[in-house]
């Protein structure tokens, strides 16, 4: 709405129109230009194999900050470390006597606590339910190795079982959803 209270009329435009080695070679490959800059002893460069190409950006998913869906794609890497350390804490704990579980809680969820700070400023997590499923284990290992006296069944399995059922069903389900989403854009727009 203009600010007199008419409607503003709205004019279709057309995709912007990009040459794919305009910003590194500038005017001569847009076709203003004379000649490319040469080195001495170098052929001058081909362009036969530039296209022009429309900007179709893919719709935004909700994939944490600054994440690309190619980084999504990468083996699960951070999880799995997270269950290598959750599984390895219960062994050496039912190894351990009181004092040096505590010692060893409090080391433990700041080295699981340090990783996934990193695996959050690596993009690596979908979104704050991601990110609060694996800081999920980190608690479970803070408040056994804190509130459970002494460790001596294998019962953990069961929890590190259930852990990867939910964090890994969860990335798998909000994968596919990124696929369909990103196969119906393509479609949609001839790709």
């Amino acid at each position: 709405m203009t600010p007199s209270g008419e409607k503003k009329k709205l004019v279709p435009v057309e995709p912007a129109r990009v040459h794919h080695r305009q910003s590194e070679f500038g005017k001569f490959v847009s076709g203003e230009g004379a000649t490319p800059p040469q080195l001495p002893g170098n052929s001058p460069p081909d362009f036969s194999s530039s296209t022009e190409t429309d900007i179709n950006p893919l719709p935004k998913v909700q994939m944490g900050s600054g994440a690309v869906a190619q980084r999504r794609c990468m083996v699960q890497g951070w999880t799995l470390a997270l269950g290598v350390i959750y599984l390895a804490t219960f062994h050496l704990w039912m190894r351990l006597d009181r004092p040096a579980i505590i010692t060893s809680t409090l080391v433990i969820t700041a080295l699981a606590t340090t990783l996934l700070m990193v695996a959050n400023k690596r993009s690596y997590f979908i979104n704050a339910w991601d990110k609060l499923f694996h800081a999920s284990v980190v608690a479970d290992i803070f408040a056994e190795g804190l509130l459970i006296p002494a460790h001596e069944d294998y019962g953990f399995y069961l929890c590190a079982l259930a852990f990867g059922v939910v964090i890994l069903g969860y990335r798998l389900r909000q994968f596919g959803r990124l696929s369909r989403r990103l196969s119906r854009h393509l479609s949609a727009n001839g790709v």
